[in-house]
């Protein structure tokens, strides 16, 4: 990947590390010791997986592995192999989760929270005043970072990790 990063871009990279592994599958591929520690920490985690679900489920670990290994159950299966209680949507899950927190006052909110119509509209007039101030005090050229940005929070309603450039391809 690096080959590729300098002959067709001109990008380098450097690298400081303060652990021998802290660059593991960055700049190089794995190495076979790498790749060891890697497939420890899998199996570690899988190992962890496996034993909270036969705890939960009140089942014996080597069943869980039995049934395990990666497979995919449908519904009626995982309720005849035991990792299904029952069928249900969000709101049976809600009154179970009160039900064995032994709670019957609360209340549900969502987030984002949804906004109404009127909330929308106020909220988009004053953000278009206070876009456009900053963009009267930042310039131009660097304003156009701020409009990438509220580009992508439009787009997912969420933020995000981004490479500070943009493609355009022709």
């Amino acid at each position: 990947m690096e080959t590729f990063f300098r002959s067709k871009l001109g990008v380098t990279f450097d690298g400081v590390k303060t652990a021998p592994y802290a660059d593991a599958g960055v700049l190089h591929p794995l190495n076979d010791s790498e790749k060891k520690m890697m497939q420890r920490r899998i199996e570690l985690i899988y190992a962890q997986f496996k034993k909270r679900v036969a705890d939960g489920r009140k089942k014996d670990t080597a069943y869980i592995d039995s049934i395990a290994q990666g497979r995919v159950w449908s519904a009626n299966d995982g309720i005849r192999i035991g990792l299904v209680d029952r069928f249900g949507g969000i709101e049976e899950a809600v009154n179970c989760a009160a039900r064995l927190a032994r709670v019957s006052d609360y209340r549900l909110r969502e987030f984002p929270e949804t906004q109404t119509i009127i909330d929308r509209i106020f909220k988009s007039t004053s953000s278009q005043d206070f876009f456009s101030n900053i963009k009267t005090q930042m310039g131009e050229e660097d304003y156009k970072i701020v409009e990438q940005m509220r580009r992508i929070r439009r787009m997912t309603n969420s933020t995000q990790a981004r490479l500070p450039f943009e493609f355009f391809i022709r």
